[in-house]
């Protein structure tokens, strides 16, 4: 089991613990997997330095040219930044969640 779901089921009592993988897994998609994409082509739009004009009026065209070092710094900020906040969280999470003092004897008796 990794940590991230032990950490989940230690905060959770036994008979919610789906529930738990099912919000876990509800949180990343809203909090990640949508936004992410949109963050990381501001990022690329960004570290454009020519554009295409385009002809339609709704379109701002494509990019020609990128600023590498600029589009590999911002890129990396990116990554190294959230990468460390999720460490963060992750490090507060087993910290605050403490260990559980129940045996399995006690766990066995209280069913």
């Amino acid at each position: 089991m990794t940590g991230r779901s032990n950490n989940g089921f230690r905060c959770m009592e036994e008979n919610s613990r789906n529930l738990s993988l099912g919000v876990r897994r509800i949180m990343v998609q809203v909090l990640s997997l949508i936004p992410g994409p949109i963050i990381i082509g501001a990022i690329f739009d960004s570290s454009c330095r020519l554009w295409n004009e385009s002809n339609c009026p709704s379109s701002d065209g494509e990019c020609l040219i990128y600023d590498n070092r600029k589009l590999s710094v911002r890129v990396g900020i990116f990554v190294i930044g959230f990468s460390a906040f999720g460490g963060l969280m992750f490090l507060m999470g087993s910290i605050f969640a403490g260990r559980s003092n129940k045996t399995s004897e006690q766990v066995t008796k209280i069913e």
